[in-house]
């Protein structure tokens, strides 16, 4: 294969590209051309390039992106960086709608895609850790602040320091090319933090023996296009500090592998924690290389197929599908249970074929109700993990027979399964925690899936025994198809915020969905899901454990897929009110929840109206006086949005 590479020709020097040019050229013979535009030079013809070429990658250029999209050429691919690019308008988008983007940030796959780039897809990468010696000596702390933009500056670095607390601080000012000199610290900051500053170092090597001598490392930028260098640094398991924004806030969870701030914050790190958060944080990039590497074969997919499938396009995608017995459509329907009304039951327990298993440490559970091609796929999904431990069970509602025929076609592999009447989702849970055999149960819906087949292994490698709750990020995917990445937080956050009456979408985001949190079973079983919630239940029974005092483990990984247009999308607005009602159950400040619940309400209309039509008549608005006012609210301006719509398209009209 002959690929040709448009690079930015800078990296030449910093050499942040290398790692995916190593990719192409495992795949093929690579041929480049550097971009010099940034420093006002004219753009080279890139026919000769692309002339023969299989494959043609543009990186971050902005301009070659848009020479390349008029060419016509079968197989482009786009690499953005989110900090050139976050900015970058829907027109600007909308004319590579027909070449592929390669992000290698969640946040600008989500901004592409809902700006027309649909054949978008989202890698993470991780550097190898093995690469880099760890950082052991906590004893003191000190500090490495390579100051590369004109924020932060050392006055912002400073300012998440408290007095006395570093032995030593490193500040090297050597600026990118275009930024203006910095301004050199006092004297008085010379001494009160010991403070060596340099502007220029020969070699690589002096900068990178500095960097081995420090444990605190402050992120050079206020965001990143992928961010090497404070990922090379949490490699080296030093205490990571960097600004609250992509990619930033992709790979640190705040007080849980790093640390994140916000300009002009005035509260500072928990820094007694810098060694426990180095020690996650190289953990974290162990964890993430593999799945880096395990990433391969999707990312040759996506680069060399000019129409990439689904799985190809999806962070969290199913490897294999199980393989079924070749008369699996043909054995008969089991029969009912004797005595019972509508009860069916099966798998391996029945069959007597895990007596002599140990007993599983995660039980896998998933609920399902008239879903067979949804269920066909999780059962794929969860019987690929290769984590051992683990056992399947399937809790279905009386389906029907398509349904009923997917689970039995699955007998011989799920560890148990029963049919019966229920009374709703969390029912169904319920009784799955009271069937469950493992320490955690971990409930996947019918249509979900695992990210892929290591995640519950990644999960569980590092995770204390004895937590209550393992939480994790996940992948949500759209009914439009785009797919999002769910962070998230450190739940002891999560939990001040919806007591200080802060719950805002941010907080809403922040909860772990139950698809990527495993729930110690004890709990269910003990405390069970209320039934009273038909779509949060699993929140309001987070927070009481919560409030019992529970613990919740975060590992930041993604753990699985989430697939939207379930309960909760077809019923948005009861969904709303039941977060509302969870959360006025629990805060300290009612009022406060009451305002950020309305703005929330505010927010779900604008999206619903970006989305397109919206009948109002089939939510259920009467749930609260204030939904049924944005109700009216939006008939009164729709007439008037349409009559813009109409003046906007005459404008455009020739």
């Amino acid at each position: 294969m002959k690929i040709g590479f448009v690079g930015h020709s800078h990296h030449q020097v910093t050499r942040s590209s290398n790692f995916f040019l190593e990719v192409l050229q495992r795949i093929g013979t690579v041929h480049c051309l550097w971009d010099d535009t940034w420093r006002g030079e004219k753009a080279t013809d890139p026919s000769p390039l692309i002339a023969d070429a299989d494959l043609v990658v543009v990186w971050q250029s902005v301009r070659y992106a848009q020479l390349l999209a008029r060419e016509g050429h079968r197989n482009v691919v786009y690499v953005p960086m989110y900090d050139a690019a976050k900015a970058l308008r829907r027109s600007f988008w909308s004319a590579l709608k027909d070449i592929k983007v390669l992000n290698f940030s969640s946040a600008l796959h989500q901004r592409v895609q809902s700006l027309g780039a649909m054949q978008s897809a989202y890698f993470q990468y991780f550097p190898d850790p093995a690469a880099h010696a760890p950082v052991t000596d906590f004893t003191t702390l000190r500090a490495f602040f390579w100051q590369r933009q004109q924020r932060p500056s050392w006055d912002d670095v400073r300012g998440l320091m408290p007095p006395g607390r570093f032995t030593s601080v490193h500040l090297h000012q050597a600026v990118d090319p275009g930024v203006p000199p910095p301004q050199p610290p006092s004297a008085s900051d010379r001494e009160a933090f010991t403070l060596e500053v340099t502007q220029w170092l020969p070699e690589r090597s002096d900068l990178l023996r500095r960097l081995a001598s420090s444990n605190v490392y402050f992120a050079p930028r206020l965001d990143e296009g992928i961010g090497l260098a404070f990922l090379e640094a949490m490699a080296m398991g030093m205490a990571v500090c960097a600004h609250d924004r992509p990619t930033h806030n992709e790979y640190i969870v705040d007080g849980v592998n790093g640390f994140l701030y916000r300009l002009g914050e005035t509260s500072h790190p928990d820094w007694s924690r810098a060694e426990s958060i180095g020690r996650r944080a190289r953990t974290m990039v162990e964890e993430g290389y593999a799945r880096w590497q395990l990433d391969q074969a999707r990312l040759v997919d996506f680069l060399t197929d000019p129409k990439p499938s689904r799985r190809a396009l999806h962070y969290a995608h199913r490897e294999t599908a199980t393989e079924l017995p070749a008369d699996a459509d043909e054995r008969p329907v089991l029969p009912l249970l004797t005595g019972t009304s509508g009860r069916r039951e099966g798998g391996r327990r029945i069959a007597g074929t895990t007596a002599a298993e140990p007993a599983p440490l995660v039980t896998i559970a998933t609920v399902v109700r008239n879903a067979p091609d949804e269920l066909a796929s999780t059962l794929d999904s969860v019987l690929g993990q290769r984590y051992p431990a683990r056992e399947v069970i399937v809790i279905d509602g009386a389906s029907d027979a398509a349904t009923l025929r997917v689970i039995e076609r699955y007998d011989h592999r799920v560890d148990y399964w029963l049919s019966e009447p229920d009374r709703g989702p969390y029912d169904a849970m319920n009784k799955a925690a009271d069937l469950a055999r493992g320490r955690w149960v971990l409930y996947i819906n019918a249509g979900d899936s695992l990210a892929d087949g290591d995640a519950l292994g990644r999960l569980l490698a590092h995770a204390p025994t004895d937590a209550d709750f393992i939480a994790a990020h996940h992948s949500y995917i759209a009914p439009d198809g785009t797919e999002e990445i769910h962070r998230c937080r450190a739940f002891e956050h999560t939990y001040r915020q919806l007591l200080d009456g802060d719950t805002d979408g941010a907080w809403l985001g922040g909860i772990p969905g139950h698809q990527s949190l495993l729930t110690r079973t004890e709990l269910i079983r003990q405390h069970r899901y209320d039934l009273a919630f038909r779509i949060a239940a699993d929140h309001d029974f987070l927070f009481r454990m919560a409030q019992r005092g529970a613990t919740v483990w975060v590992e930041p990984v993604i753990l699985s897929q989430y697939v939207g247009g379930g309960l909760s999308w077809q019923h948005l607005f009861e969904c709303l009110a039941e977060w509302r009602r969870i959360a006025l159950r629990f805060t300290e400040h009612p009022d406060r929840v009451e305002r950020r619940f309305r703005t929330l309400n505010a927010h779900m209309v604008r999206h619903l109206r970006r989305m397109g039509p919206f009948d109002w008549r089939r939510e259920p608005a009467r749930s609260h006086p204030w939904l049924a006012l944005a109700a009216e609210a939006e008939f009164r301006v729709r007439s008037l949005v349409d009559r813009a719509d109409a003046i906007y398209a005459g404008l455009r009209a020739p």
